[in-house]
Parts: C-alpha cells; sequence; structure tokens
C-alpha cells in the first residue's frame, strides 16, 4: 500500500473508522498512514493494536474491520489460510457495526469473490454472531467457535489474494442498495432536470465512498469533452445519472446509455447507470435492464420509478 493509498485512508477516515476513537488512539493512526512509511503487514497489525487497546481502555467496541481486510489483502496468496482467516474476522466486524448491511461491504464481496465462500455460508457466521455476540470486543473466538462447528474453510485453490473485483462488487452492490432504499422518497415534487436527481444521489453516493468525484473529465467523445457523473473507489466505478421525463425521451436515452458504455469501459472497472423515470415510461424493468447490460457483468442498471 503506497503513501498515496495512506493519504486516502485519511479522506475516507470516517467510513473505515467509525467508532468512537479516543483522542490518543486516533492520533497514533493518523500519525501512522501520514508518515509515508510502508503500510504493509506490520503497519496493519499496529493499527489493529491500537483498536484493541483503545477499546479496552474505553470499554467499549471499535470497528475493526479496516485493519482486518487489509491484512488479508496484505499477506494475499502468500498464506492464504491466514488471509481467510483475517478476512471472515473483517466480515464478523461488519456484522457487529453493520447487521444485515454487511452482506455489501468489502470483506463479503471478497469472501465471495476471492475465497469462493457461498452465501449460505456467510448467512450462517452471520446468524452466530448475532446469537453469540451481545457484547463482543474482538471478532476472533467466533470465528473459531464457528469453524469448530461448521469444518474449517478453505481459499479456492486458484485463490491468488484479495482483488479490486471484490470492492468493486462491494461499492457496486452498495449504491444499488442505498440509491433503491432512499433515491425515490428523497425526491420531493416532479424532477425538472437530471441535476435534481444528481443531487440526491450525490449525498448517498458520498455516505458510501467520501472521496466519491463528482463530474469527472474522462477524455473526449465524438470530439467533444466527455463527462461523467461521479467517480468512486479511486476511479474504478463511474456512476451516471440518466432521467425520463417523458415516454418520448425513452428511445433517446437508451441510445446515449449504449454509447456511453464502450467509452465509460475504457475509464472504469464498473458502471453504473441509475434511470429515474419520472413518467412511467419503462413497463419492462427487468427487460430494460437487461437489454442494457447484454450480459456484461461490468454494468449494472438501477430503474427507480417516480
Amino acid at each position: 500500500m503506497s503513501t498515496q493509498s495512506g493519504e486516502l485512508v485519511l479522506e475516507l477516515w470516517p467510513t473505515l473508522f467509525p467508532g468512537p476513537l479516543s483522542a490518543e488512539a486516533e492520533g497514533r493512526i493518523k500519525a501512522l498512514f501520514g508518515s509515508g512509511r510502508t503500510l504493509d503487514v506490520q503497519a496493519f497489525r499496529e493499527v489493529l493494536s491500537i483498536l484493541v487497546e483503545d477499546q479496552s481502555k474505553q470499554g467499549v467496541r471499535l470497528h475493526k474491520g479496516f485493519p482486518l481486510w487489509w491484512l488479508s489483502y496484505t499477506i494475499g496468496a502468500k498464506d492464504p489460510q491466514k488471509s481467510l482467516e483475517y478476512m471472515l474476522e473483517a466480515f464478523v466486524e461488519d456484522v457487529l457495526s453493520r447487521g444485515h448491511d454487511a452482506f455489501t461491504g468489502f470483506a463479503a464481496a471478497s469472501l465471495r469473490t476471492d475465497f469462493g465462500l457461498t452465501a449460505e455460508q456467510l448467512v450462517a457466521l452471520k446468524e452466530l454472531v448475532v446469537e453469540r455476540a451481545r457484547v463482543i470486543f474482538y471478532p476472533s473466538d467466533l470465528v473459531k467457535e464457528f469453524v469448530k462447528g461448521k469444518g474449517a474453510f478453505k481459499a479456492r485453490k486458484e485463490f491468488e489474494g484479495v482483488t479490486d473485483e471484490s470492492q468493486m462488487d462491494s461499492i457496486v452492490a452498495q449504491a444499488r442498495e442505498k440509491l433503491g432504499a432512499n433515491l425515490r422518497r428523497s425526491i420531493i415534487g416532479q424532477p425538472m432536470s437530471e441535476t435534481d436527481i444528481q443531487n440526491v444521489v450525490s449525498a448517498i453516493l458520498f455516505q458510501i465512498d467520501p472521496s466519491t468525484e463528482r463530474e469527472r473529465t474522462i477524455g473526449k467523445l465524438a470530439e467533444k469533452e466527455s463527462r461523467i457523473d461521479f467517480s468512486m473507489l479511486a476511479g474504478k466505478v463511474g456512476v451516471e445519472v440518466k432521467l425520463i421525463r417523458d415516454r418520448g425521451q425513452k428511445g433517446s436515452i437508451v441510445d446515449q446509455m449504449n454509447a456511453d458504455i464502450a467509452h465509460y469501459l475504457t475509464h472504469f472497472k464498473r458502471v453504473v447507470f441509475v434511470v429515474y423515470d419520472a413518467c412511467g415510461a419503462i413497463d419492462d424493468v427487468p427487460g430494460f435492464g437487461s437489454d442494457i447490460k447484454k450480459g456484461r457483468a461490468e454494468i449494472e442498471v438501477l430503474v427507480l420509478k417516480h
């Protein structure tokens, strides 16, 4: 992890460290990320140690998913079993902090995509955590208890480390879930322009990734400067908003989206289209999404009706 990534950690601070850190612990961790040192396994063990020490002093549980996820990421394929152990612990931390929302988190996405765990296995672990962990400071005992009862997990044979793909899958899943739950009810009255929709989308996306960029320039398309509405996860995930105000616009919006896809995929690994249907133009929502996606897993289409 580079110094630049260390700076990104400071930018994402409220998301990565949501718990009530003491001023002393916060200062120690910020100094670690701002020092320019190599952020390797030892660095994240130090972060974890600071969190464990601080929660013991305060008598409150602190969220430790971030250093556990990065320990798994940093170890990677050098020690698949230890990497899996850390990622399971990160998932437990997410369950303790976020409940069911843990399934859209980075740890859950990595456990499915990188390690090959099934949704059923993750649900079983979540149920154990919820049942046993009314108050708990550290997740390793729960993981050990779960493995003892269910049998040891092993990373898939072709495991090569925690991937960017699992992070992107998580961001897309979180965006889809939070926009689906909150966008429509946050729109008051009939939207007059895409900017009205973008302003609400912006507030929701910043909750997921505080480093989200708005109106990012991504080169030229048809000799004109091209921009995408939002860029997330350090430029890996793009989000574009479309508004259909009358039924006659539907065809042109589809044409715009199809033209955008090839261009956007030269700049982003994942692209999410948020289509706000303010007039009931889209009768078959699943079919509309399928026609745009054309089986491409890197494209996500979310249709919301007014």
